[in-house]
């Protein structure tokens, strides 16, 4: 997971260096207007995001339990900027070139994944709900079998508690 964090916030300091905001290679097919808000995802994904990013990665490193929510929030910002920059500019209408860099946009895409869905499972609001699933093993000695268990998940579904017999 701290790879994964490390590499989306290398690939958004790579994309904002080679945008606008940085040397001007990536020209983007939009408006004025358009290359406003671009100015603007790419300074909130280099002053916010990126320095989240290497954060969760650190905190993820040691275990922490801030890191999950963290590599949540990077995770999401990741692929709305990267989807928003793909999807945003008007390909017919403007004149540009950063079509020769969509594979920065697929892998943040892909990589922005990575981390909701690993912290996901290590969220403490969210790993309520996973733990009141129906448990692998159920040891009850007054019923046997899988309904048993069953009958335990839809209890602590429908009691709001986890019983302590699973």
């Amino acid at each position: 997971m701290p790879v994964a964090l490390l590499a989306l916030a290398t690939l958004l300091v790579l994309n904002v260096l080679l945008g606008p905001l940085g040397s001007g290679v990536i020209q983007w097919r939009v408006s004025v207007i358009g290359l406003n808000q671009t100015y603007g995802a790419d300074g909130a994904a280099l002053v916010l995001v990126v320095p989240t990013a290497l954060a969760a990665a650190w905190l993820w490193h040691l275990r922490a339990r801030l890191a999950a929510p963290l590599a949540l929030g990077v995770g999401l910002a990741t692929l709305y900027y990267a989807i928003a920059s793909a999807l945003g500019p008007d390909y017919i209408r403007y004149d540009g070139n950063n079509e020769r860099f969509f594979l920065i946009l697929l892998v943040l895409i892909v990589l922005s994944g990575r981390p909701g869905v690993d912290s996901t499972g290590h969220t403490p609001a969210i790993s309520g709900v996973v733990a009141r699933r129906k448990p692998r093993h159920c040891p009850d000695s007054r019923r046997r079998g899988h309904w048993a268990c069953l009958d335990q998940a839809v209890g602590g579904y429908r009691d709001r508690r986890i019983t302590d017999r699973c």
